[in-house]
């Protein structure tokens, strides 16, 4: 599996006022969970299945990115060699959902972080070598892209 690695953030609360600074609802905060998202989410989907998963791709050495490895690392048939750890911050999309303590929350803002920080030479070569590690044999010109008609 290779791909994008992000975190899925979601913040739970209770809308309890009205802001005297702007027209907007106050939500006190009652909870935060983190999942995988992107690649991760189908990494997490084939280790739930009970698949043996070889992940390859980027996370970041933040405190977000640490989150997701203790995530994976809960399951047994992963390959967490795969996950290149990179200097920069883990893409997060995190997700506000507010809403009543016996009602369905509902989501009022979604807030995206994405470092934009372009991948290093020796970044990609990394990732280059983890691919060659989980399939020696392959290489670009032993799958040759043909147009058919």
């Amino acid at each position: 599996m290779v791909g994008d690695i992000i975190a899925d953030v979601y913040i739970f609360g209770k809308p309890y006022r009205l802001s005297r600074e702007a027209p907007v609802v106050v939500v006190k905060h009652e909870e935060e969970r983190i999942y995988p998202g992107s690649a991760g989410n189908t990494i997490n989907n084939l280790l739930a299945l009970g698949a043996h998963v070889y992940p390859v791709g980027f996370i970041g050495s933040d405190a977000t990115g640490e989150r997701l490895m203790d995530y994976f690392s809960q399951y047994k048939y992963i390959e967490m060699d795969g996950f290149i750890r990179h200097d920069g911050e883990t893409v997060t999309k995190t997700r506000i959902l507010a809403g009543d303590t016996h009602t369905s929350k509902q989501q009022v803002i979604r807030i995206d972080k994405d470092s934009n920080r372009p991948i290093s030479k020796a970044e990609r070569d990394l990732l280059t070598e983890r691919l060659a590690d989980l399939a020696p044999a392959w290489t670009p010109s032993s799958y040759p892209i043909t147009a058919t008609a």
